[in-house]
């Protein structure tokens, strides 16, 4: 009987008996059989060509030996859906890749510069295209390393330096990884498109007056993930107004950069860390500097007043609005820390309400009718900003402080409004704002659905007069550059006039 002889794994090479010839046979077939034919593995669907810093646009591209000179030769030559390698060198022309699915792959090295200033280095302006690779890119200045106009574009590992802009992003759908934008004097990631994605992304600023990742133009569902800024003086992370849905996650901003700004609208920013400038302090506003500036306390009363029926005092409702810290007293992004209380009036309770100001969220007066006394009509130049059941704060040269009103309607530009209480009975406003239309201004500072815009209320009471209390907010409020505070005090005894004195506490 013929005594097998054992392979590998117990596989049978043969008899001793059998040629050996035919137990490699034996081997072979068994190997194949269990290994998978190599037409199932997925291939590059397109074709390949090549770029050479040694190349010649006369050769035909097919072969690193017979590579092309020039990008845009390579890209013209090619088909959509084709693939191109750009081999290690320097290379100096203004790119544009114009192929639905071209993807650009660049050897580690691999350099691009555009010394004809006036254009991106880069245009991507067909879909679905890809640019990879350890690529630097040096835009002339006052230009962009890649501009990107098309759509689901995928940017990875590509760096620019210098230049007015390192990535305009305003093609849907773009999402860009591990790359970074060095010393830009503008702007190193401008993100223009809807549902952009920038992925472990870093930037460092050339002068105080750049951003570094700046969602713009009213870019919804951005995604900003391990992001990094630093050297940006106007801001490291900056929302403009009109963007919605944005995050901003596990990202930093870091020396030298300004504060960010976040003027969109839903947005959420998720481990976001900054690095303070400055050793933590409070400031107090008003103040006086010691050397003739006035820093009385802002006094604060339960008091309503308008242009027809002088004041009331008799009831359960609000006072006056006093202004604690004018819009644009602070230039900086700030905190409101709390208040210090100087009761003026003793016994009685008092309770308080801080309202804030965003810039972005007011609108001047523009035609229609005059806001006078007892107006409900108000016309002014964006009513989208507002909403039914708002409060908005007027104000003008007639009268700074102003008032508070709610929102009934809104009808393009009109926007009809009803005084929560006003001493005289009756709808519409307090007062006349008819000597200066171009001052007066709309401001939205309170909604019900919207966090941003809720008021920090509290109360407060003392024995005697001159009695002084500080209040701190248990979280600090972020308020825009520009932003104002402004206060009320309800009568909440009914009891008479009722008043104290009041400093913000803030930081900046």
């Amino acid at each position: 009987m013929a005594t097998p002889i054992w392979g590998i794994e117990g596989v049978a090479l043969g008899t001793s008996g059998a040629p050996v010839a035919d137990s490699l046979a034996a081997v072979v077939q068994t190997i194949e059989g269990n290994i998978a034919p190599t037409e199932h593995i997925v291939k590059f669907g397109g074709d390949l060509w090549f770029v050479s810093a040694a190349g010649d646009d006369a050769h035909d591209g097919e072969s690193p030996g017979t590579a092309f000179l020039t990008w845009q030769n390579a890209i013209d030559t090619a088909a959509a859906g084709d693939a191109i390698t750009v081999m290690q060198g320097a290379y100096d022309e203004a790119v544009t890749i114009n192929k639905v699915g071209l993807e650009i792959w660049c050897e580690i090295g691999t350099t691009l510069t555009n010394s004809g200033a006036g254009a991106a280095v880069v245009t991507i302006s067909a879909n679905s295209c890809r640019l990879r690779g350890e690529l630097v890119i040096t835009p002339g200045a006052g230009d962009t390393g890649v501009h990107v106009t098309a759509n689901a574009v995928v940017i990875e590992m590509v760096n620019t330096v210098t230049g007015a802009v390192g990535f305009r992003l305003a093609g849907v759908g773009a999402k860009i990884t591990d790359s970074g934008s060095f010393q830009p004097t503008t702007t190193a990631f401008w993100i223009e498109g809807d549902r952009t994605r920038v992925f472990d992304c870093r930037t460092t600023g050339a002068s105080t007056a750049t951003r570094g990742f700046w969602i713009n133009n009213g870019a919804d569902f951005a995604r900003l993930e391990n992001c990094e800024s630093t050297g940006h003086g106007t801001a490291g992370f900056d929302i403009a107004t009109g963007s919605t849905y944005y995050v901003v996650a596990d990202s930093r901003s870091g020396a030298g950069d300004g504060d960010r700004v976040d003027d969109g609208e839903l947005g959420l920013w998720s481990n976001f860390s900054e690095r303070l400038e400055t050793e933590f302090h409070e400031e107090i506003y008003p103040v006086s500097d010691g050397a003739g500036t006035a820093g009385d306390p802002i006094a604060i009363s339960n008091a309503t007043t308008d242009d027809a029926a002088g004041t009331r005092d008799d009831e359960n409702y609000w006072g006056d609005t006093a202004i604690v810290i004018p819009p644009a007293a602070l230039i900086m992004p700030w905190w409101s820390q709390g208040i210090y209380i100087a009761a003026t009036t003793a016994t009685d309770i008092q309770q308080f309400q801080c309202l804030y100001t965003r810039p972005a969220y007011s609108s001047a007066q523009d035609g229609g009718n005059d806001w006078d006394h007892t107006e409900v009509d108000l016309t002014v130049a964006d009513g989208t900003i507002f909403e039914a059941d708002d409060l908005v704060w007027i104000t003008g040269n007639d009268l700074p402080a102003g008032e508070i009103q709610k929102v009934v309607s809104i009808a393009g530009a009109v926007v009809t409004v009803v005084s929560e209480i006003r001493a005289s009975g009756g709808l519409g406003l307090r007062y006349d704002y008819d000597t200066d239309d171009s001052a007066n201004t709309m401001f939205l500072v309170y909604r019900v659905t919207d966090r941003r815009f809720h008021a920090t209320n509290g109360e407060y009471s003392a024995s005697g007069a001159r009695e002084h209390s500080r209040y701190l907010w248990e979280t600090p409020r972020r308020i825009m550059p520009n932003g104002a505070m402004i206060m009320r005090m309800l009568n909440a005894t009914d009891a008479g006039v009722s008043s104290f004195d009041v400093r913000a506490i803030y930081m900046e």
